[in-house]
């Protein structure tokens, strides 16, 4: 169950950063 919650959270820290840079790159175009 840890393991589970871990790699959601990673998962979600990885989609939030990857939303972040898109919103940023799309913002500079």
């Amino acid at each position: 169950m840890p393991l589970a919650i871990a790699s959601q959270a990673r998962f979600l820290s990885v989609l939030r950063t990857a939303s972040w840079k898109y919103s940023s790159c799309h913002s500079i175009m």
